[in-house]
């Protein structure tokens, strides 16, 4: 089984949402995507830091029809400043990588590695309205993805313990940074509980049974996949309401 902490966090969700986003790749027909293209577009913004090339160039480009109100070019340009006065500096960024669970392989994509008071921590970058308190607050303990971040950094620097994650607050306007470290009973202890779980997965996938859970809501909002789990006509309600996107069944990106 080929799992990322994105899929992997679903299924811990609710199985059937695993069933309907990953191996079916449904997607809704009418869904924003201004969030994803706002955190590429700021991605790319400071991988242009990083190079020592202009920055602005991103946000000129910037689709003004997707931006909304707190995720839009000019709060882009002033998180980009912010971040410009204090950088991080990489020694390594945008790396695939991939490592092996037991029998499942596990892959991801780290934003960069790098080294503060002599020691080298992994870094991501994320955008949030919410910011790291209050209702919606950063979860960083656990945290599949950070300690899979941390794993994947290995591959490239074995001296690694730790993931700091740079948090671009677009609501408040300011940008936080959380210093997650990891022990290696925690990760060992991370690596069994993973392995139970993904043979709980090979079991749905065997059976073709996937639990739905019974709260359907996430973030505040109802799942989208609600009403074709409640449907009595699931097929139609797909051709109808649903498409087929390859890129989440192959998990290549």
């Amino acid at each position: 089984m080929k799992i990322r902490s994105s899929s992997y966090d679903c299924a811990r969700r609710c199985e059937k949402r695993l069933y309907w986003k990953y191996i079916r790749g449904l997607v809704p027909n009418k869904v924003d995507r201004n969030d994803l293209y706002f955190g590429s577009a700021l991605h790319e913004a400071i991988d242009k830091i990083h190079s020592g090339e202009d920055f602005t160039t991103v946000w000129k480009t910037y689709d003004l029809s997707m931006a909304s109100k707190d995720k839009n070019p000019q709060v882009g340009m002033v998180l980009c400043k912010m971040y410009a006065r204090k950088p991080f500096k990489p020694l390594t960024s945008e790396k695939s990588f991939e490592f092996f669970i037991g029998k499942h392989k596990w892959v991801g994509r780290f934003d960069l590695i790098t080294e503060i008071n002599n020691a080298l921590s992994v870094v991501d970058h994320k955008t949030t309205r919410w910011g790291i308190t209050g209702k919606y607050a950063l979860q960083t303990k656990p945290n599949n993805q950070f300690i899979s971040y941390v794993l994947g950094g290995r591959i490239y620097f074995k001296d690694i313990d730790s993931i700091i994650v740079n948090v671009f607050n677009v609501k408040d306007m300011k940008i936080d940074r959380l210093y997650v470290s990891f022990s290696s009973d925690e990760i060992n202890e991370w690596i069994e509980e993973t392995k139970l779980f993904l043979a709980h997965l090979v079991r749905c996938v065997n059976s073709e049974h996937f639990p739905k859970s019974n709260d359907c809501r996430l973030y505040g909002y109802d799942c989208v996949y609600k009403k074709l789990c409640l449907s009595g006509n699931p097929q139609g309600f797909i051709d109808r309401m649903f498409h087929v996107d390859q890129e989440a069944i192959d998990m290549s990106w």
